[in-house]
């Protein structure tokens, strides 16, 4: 499903032009399914196709043994920063709600 013409739905949406470990990302509330959407773009310009090619494996904290994606580490770290108080604000308006953390390509690692 698509969020169509639910623009109302939409309580944050950060699409840049450029910047590299930052790729475009959104936050939703769908409340035919009773979730809180985040939802993160895949590559779609130079930026972030720099951020694709950083591809340093770096331990994952928290789960020893296991590395990740040094520059998908990072740039979750951002939509995480940017999102937090949106994602809270949105929960606490919609009580019971759950949260679906999704993306496409570069934003599906990100998630």
């Amino acid at each position: 499903q698509r969020l169509g013409d639910k623009v109302e739905s939409v309580s944050l949406a950060f699409l840049p032009e450029r910047g590299v470990q930052c790729p475009g990302h959104f936050v939703a509330v769908d409340a035919s399914q009773r979730v809180v959407v985040l939802g993160i773009r895949g590559t779609v310009n130079l930026s972030d196709a720099i951020t694709d090619a950083v591809g340093n494996s770096v331990p994952l904290p928290g789960y020893e043994g296991a590395e990740t994606h040094q520059a998908i580490l990072a740039a979750a770290r951002e939509v995480v920063q940017r999102t937090r108080a949106a994602l809270d604000e949105a929960l606490a308006a919609n009580e019971g709600f759950g949260v679906v953390i999704t993306g496409h390509s570069l934003g599906g690692g990100t998630a």
